[in-house]
């Protein structure tokens, strides 16, 4: 029962499928006891459409900590529903991308703490340079915009060492 919604999975034919390897990955990160949640989803995401009003997509087949969909909002704004099983770590997940306020952090546009799940808008995937400045990687100007905007000090990035 979700939501106060009590159905077989065959009858939310209009919510995204997982495929085998989303449910190996978090089979592998939770153990076996991540499976009833499994079983709960296509429900969970139904309550969660009826409630935000997302257009659901394709699953995103990354990730061994939540399911992320691809999604537009209302608004025909490109977004992505994350749910994961650990709720807590959605949770502190979400308080974080709160304190961030550049182009590279997603906006938060609603977020469930009881089912573990946030929705936010798709931050458009950045365009590698052909070449990089003189003195600054690949990572330079993510780096600089997160500095710039109070959140990263240059004193609290750690070097790799060799």
């Amino acid at each position: 029962m979700i939501g106060g919604i009590l159905r077989s999975i065959t009858d939310y034919a209009d919510v995204p499928r997982l495929d085998e390897q989303v449910r190996q990955r978090l089979v592998r990160r939770f153990g076996d006891g991540v499976q009833s949640w499994l079983e709960e989803l296509p429900g969970r995401l139904f309550v969660l459409r009826e409630r935000w009003s997302p257009e659901l997509d394709a699953v995103i087949p990354r990730g061994s900590m939540s399911v992320v969909i691809r999604c537009r909002t209302t608004q025909s704004q490109r977004a992505v529903l994350k749910i994961s099983p650990d709720r807590e770590r959605l949770v502190n997940e979400t308080a974080g991308l709160a304190h961030w306020s550049t182009t590279h952090v997603p906006t938060v546009l609603r977020a469930d703490v009881s089912t573990g799940a946030l929705l936010m808008l798709s931050v458009p995937v950045p365009q590698p340079r052909s070449s990089p400045r003189p003195g600054t990687s690949a990572f330079g100007p993510s780096m600089s915009s997160m500095r710039s905007a109070g959140g990263v000090r240059r004193s609290q990035i750690r070097r790799p060492t060799m």
